[in-house]
């Protein structure tokens, strides 16, 4: 519903001078020319609410230990580019380690998808059953969300806290998946694959600080995605 009208959803993004717009659908969306800035994406929901930040690391986080060690993070400049029709890709977008950023907006849906093109090493120190590969969001602006957590407990490795749906009113956050880019079943810039059974589920947990900044954290386990990683 735009300006009085009921209009078509299309599942479209234009550019316009200093970045890119998401308008036909209910989910407004700007994107930035660059990520690295303190919102890659500006989303206005159906239901009013405000969704903005971007894709801040990428870590390793041995949970029998609780040692961190950042990877990659977003380099000083690491432009984007608009792919016709509903895609917005930032390449090798990170200090640290080559990965692309890749956005899809559709009418009914709305991803950030991070694609490593070299493999990541785990550090001497660091245990691949207790570790796991992690990408940190930040939201410098999100209403209160609802969190669906579970504790996801597998023989032999540390409980791990997953909230497997993250709700901010209309808009509901799911499980996303790792899968290797091979073949058929790969990410390009005309798609990504929807098989979801043919990768690694997402582990994901919303995280606030005391002093207000908020984090999306999304893990796969060391263990689970290494066979993926091999080639």
């Amino acid at each position: 519903f735009d300006n009085g009208e009921w209009k078509v959803s299309e599942d479209m993004i234009e550019s316009f001078p200093g970045g890119a717009v998401a308008r036909r659908g209910p989910d407004k969306t700007i994107f930035s020319p660059d990520l690295n800035s303190e919102a890659v994406f500006d989303m206005q929901t159906s239901d009013g609410q405000r969704l903005r930040g971007g894709v801040l690391a990428i870590q390793l986080t041995d949970l029998a230990t609780g040692k961190s060690l950042v990877l990659a993070t977003v380099k000083q400049s690491a432009p984007g580019e608009l792919v016709l029709p509903n895609r917005v890709v930032f390449r090798s977008g990170f200090e640290g380690l080559d990965a692309d950023v890749l956005y899809v907006w559709k009418h009914n849906s709305f991803s950030q998808n991070v694609i490593l093109n070299e493999r990541p090493a785990l550090p001497v120190g660091m245990d691949p059953k207790t570790t796991v590969l992690e990408v940190v969001t930040e939201f410098v602006e999100a209403p209160v969300p609802v969190l669906n957590e579970q504790v996801s407990k597998q023989e032999g490795k540390p409980d791990m806290v997953d909230h497997v749906t993250i709700g901010f009113g209309q808009m509901l956050v799911l499980r996303g998946h790792a899968f290797a880019v091979d073949g058929d079943n790969g990410v390009n810039l005309g798609g990504i694959n929807p098989a979801d059974e043919l990768g690694v589920p997402v582990l994901k947990q919303w995280v606030q600080l005391e002093e207000g900044r908020q984090f999306l954290v999304e893990s796969v386990a060391w263990a689970d995605v290494q066979p993926l990683l091999k080639d």
